[in-house]
């Protein structure tokens, strides 16, 4: 019985042991997932976070730059109004010495493509791309709408292609004054494209997929690299725009409107100038190099997972075939135990039947010497009873 009741005992931690086991079997697949998870999550917030950071960065670099060229143009327009002030349109016109003045300025500056000069008709009276300047109406542009209207100052106009130098540009342009401070007609300046597209590719990061782009807050695209398929404008009611308008800089995650892929757009608005930059990354690539870096993350987890999980299953295993043994123990012993229960009793009863067996004998032996002495004192008797006859 003793042996009994410790197997009961012994078979009893098993039982508690196998549940364990199992739990710890799932426990060791789920916490390295969940583990994995978490860190994923946590580094692709980091990953985007991190790119939101970039592009305020160098959308603020790309601002910085854009600022220096906008105040050189305004600042050499303005000296070009004060040396134009005194001058008449026929010189303008026909004045070698007034061109090459106002080609040296030109040429001080880069990112300067040509100084023009345009009476309120819109035929250019001088242009620094060519001497003299070639009969051409501009009274289609839209500087000089602009300018005729009372909104003075500087204006940065849309970008097209130039009709003398044939390249994609965008204008500035500010009112020409005569001596009384009256308009006399207008001064532009015009920029390459290209000499902005040039410096926007040593800028940004390749491993981006960025974009650059210069973009007034009428929603006028004026520069993008890389350049966008045709479309230069972008409606002041999409998402975009809206955003860009509730602060000067910053940064957000959007649909582009001009390539159609989700990208965080990093922003700066132009100090007094109604112009963004903006610096944008692919979203797609962020997600491209996050999963990347996940991968030697995700073996570690995959091969932490197959160990545990492995050790405990194989563990549950041993437990389980122990269980099993110990069930089949306690099955021979509860055998065993009945066969020895059956033979006690067999026993008793092989007592007691030689107990009356031998009860029986004793009995019959008495009744027999009985039985005896009851014939002797018969046959006495009879012997008795003929005497007295």
């Amino acid at each position: 019985m003793a042996l009994g009741a410790r197997l009961k005992h012994v078979g009893g931690g098993r039982h508690r042991v196998i549940p364990f086991l199992k739990v710890l079997l799932v426990a060791s697949i789920a916490v390295p997932a969940a583990l994995f998870a978490f860190f994923a999550w946590s580094s692709y917030g980091t990953a985007m976070q991190t790119a939101h950071d970039r592009s305020e960065r160098f959308s603020a670099i790309v601002c910085e730059h854009a600022l220096k060229i906008f105040e050189t143009v305004a600042l050499t327009l303005e000296n070009v109004d004060h040396r134009l002030q005194t001058t008449t349109w026929d010189e303008i016109r026909t004045s070698k010495e007034i061109w090459d003045q106002l080609r040296r300025m030109q040429e001080r500056s880069e990112q300067l493509g040509a100084i023009f000069v345009s009476p309120l008709a819109g035929n250019t009276a001088l242009t620094t791309r060519m001497f003299p300047a070639p009969a051409l109406d501009f009274s289609d542009r839209d500087y000089l709408s602009e300018q005729i209207a009372p909104k003075p100052g500087l204006y940065i106009g849309r970008a097209y292609v130039g009709k003398v130098s044939g390249e994609p540009i965008f204008n500035f342009s500010i009112r020409k004054t005569s001596l009384a401070g009256q308009l006399d007609g207008i001064i532009g300046i015009s920029a390459y494209v290209s000499y902005f597209r040039d410096y926007y590719r040593s800028v940004g990061i390749g491993s981006d997929s960025f974009a650059i782009t210069l973009l007034r807050e009428d929603g006028q695209v004026l520069v993008r690299f890389p350049a966008a398929s045709g479309r230069l404008e972008i409606p002041p009611d999409s998402e975009l725009m809206t955003r860009m308008r509730k602060a000067e800089r910053g940064s957000f995650a959007t649909l582009s409107p001009l390539d159609g892929k989700q990208r965080i757009f990093g922003y700066a608005k132009l100090r007094a100038y109604p112009v963004y930059a903006i610096y944008s990354i692919d979203k797609s690539m962020i997600a491209s190099r996050w999963l990347q870096a996940m991968v030697p993350g995700a073996i570690i987890a995959l091969l932490a997972a197959l160990c545990l999980s492995s050790t405990c299953w194989l563990s549950l295993r041993s437990a389980e075939q122990q269980q099993l043994s110990m069930q089949a123990l306690d099955s021979t012993n509860r055998k065993l135990e009945a066969e020895m229960q059956r033979r006690e009793r067999a026993e008793g009863s092989l007592m007691q039947a030689q107990r009356l067996e031998a009860i029986g004998q004793l009995t019959g032996s008495i009744a027999h010497d009985f039985n005896n002495l009851l014939m002797v004192i018969s046959g006495n008797l009879e012997l008795a009873e003929r005497r007295w006859l």
